[in-house]
């Protein structure tokens, strides 16, 4: 890496000393190295990754210290701001009452809440998923079963998760889903109308029928 990258690097030494520790143990962990290279070459600044040693409220620090304001926001409950102390407090009682067992009071209630704030009560049956990937795949699943049909139709350039049907269901290319070919015949991708690819000529909705 050359003095022009580094200088544009965001995490300090220990930052990058866990990078480098990185590339050998996780999935293209040379990606981020060849990157940086090609941001160079085209002129642009490369890309940036941090290695988080403390995440709080709306703030997170790298492993050297530095803060940062979290603009990811990430999953789960970060909407509410990183180890939000009443998360913390009910996750730390739900765990030291039940484990990590699933079937207890707290499904019920939770249930019975979300279905009064669903519009007209409608969908009052509940299937409650670990992650987005499982919720996507159940949502699909459950549809193709109701309807009884075999396809789906999803859109190019979405992300539905990394499992392996969710990766079947995305739309984007190239690694994401290479050598999965075989596995695609009941998913239908279909183009999805960016409005930055706008035909000359070519207006808003004469577009989204295109």
């Amino acid at each position: 890496m050359d003095k022009k990258q580094q200088r544009h690097l965001i995490g300090g030494p220990q930052t990058q000393a866990m990078l480098e520790r990185g590339i050998p143990l996780f999935r293209n962990g040379l990606r981020y190295a060849r990157e940086m290279e090609r941001a160079n070459q085209r002129g642009y600044r490369g890309p940036n990754q941090i290695v988080i040693s403390k995440a709080e409220g709306d703030f997170i620090w790298d492993l050297d210290g530095k803060r940062y304001i979290d603009f990811q926001n990430g999953w789960a409950t970060n909407p509410v701001g990183n180890c939000h102390p009443e998360v913390l407090a009910a996750v730390e009682e739900a765990i030291r009452t039940y484990g990590f067992h699933y079937d207890h009071p707290l499904r019920y209630e939770l249930a019975e809440k979300l279905i009064t704030i669903m519009p007209n009560q409608a969908l009052p049956r509940f299937s409650f998923e670990v992650s987005g990937t499982e919720a996507a795949e159940s949502a699909v699943h459950a549809a193709l079963c109701y309807t009884q049909r075999r396809y789906l139709i999803t859109f190019s350039s979405s992300f539905h998760g990394q499992s392996l049907g969710t990766k079947l269901m995305s739309g984007l290319d190239g690694d994401y889903n290479r050598y999965m070919e075989a596995w695609t015949g009941g998913v239908i991708k279909a183009p999805y109308p960016y409005s930055d690819h706008h035909p000359a000529g070519m207006d808003q909705d004469q577009y989204v029928d295109f």
